[in-house]
């Protein structure tokens, strides 16, 4: 009897070994699986990020340009996704950002603060304010962002103040923490490409 129980607890184990619930399993209880995984990612993304460099490099050397159906098909494969354009992650290596990917996310992110132009072969980034006024209306956004974190926390002491309104009050205030998020995070970007910007 104490065999069969045996037998059945193995054959238990070897079928959730072969399942999702058995990954899952491993996921959670095994960090070694975990870095596991971790690695095997970081390996093919920086193989990814190896080849899309010696796209970049060939283009710029060879005097046979490929054809951007081409360049866009291997950057595509470089990376994993047809989001991006190879005309703006060729600008964004030239530009040396360190992460190319999540660069090129934040500024498709960034429109209407962040304007893309495609020329033919050539790309033109633009936006429409001047520098120093987004470095002033970010450092504003950050106050209002502040305060308004600040006001978050004291409605917890004070809520009996607001009676019944309180719930719209919290819902209001994370909306505008939220906006504030947002609009920020792309006047950063802004700010992060302006070596871009500005390029002669």
């Amino acid at each position: 009897m104490i065999e069969m129980q045996s037998a059945i607890v193995q054959i238990l184990i070897a079928l959730f070994g072969f399942s999702l619930f058995g990954t899952g399993l491993k996921y959670i209880f095994s960090p070694h699986y975990r870095f596991q995984l971790n690695k095997k990612k970081f390996e093919e993304k920086q193989t990814g990020i190896e080849n899309l460099y010696e796209i970049y490099q060939s283009q710029i050397d060879s005097e046979k340009k490929l054809p951007p159906f081409v360049l866009d098909a291997q950057v595509n494969a470089c990376l994993g996704t047809d989001k991006y354009d190879h005309r703006l992650i060729f600008l964004l290596i030239k530009g040396n950002f360190a992460d190319i990917e999540q660069a090129a996310k934040s500024i498709l992110d960034a429109w209407p603060l962040l304007d893309i132009t495609y020329q033919e072969n050539n790309i033109k980034i633009t936006q429409p304010f001047e520098l120093k006024n987004i470095k002033k209306t970010r450092n504003n956004i950050l106050y209002v962002y502040l305060i308004l974190s600040i006001f978050l926390i004291s409605l917890i002491w004070t809520y009996k103040w607001y009676g019944s309104y309180i719930i719209a009050i919290f819902i209001f205030t994370i909306l505008l923490m939220t906006a504030c998020i947002r609009i920020g995070s792309r006047l950063t970007t802004i700010l992060s490409v302006d070596r871009i910007l500005h390029k002669e």
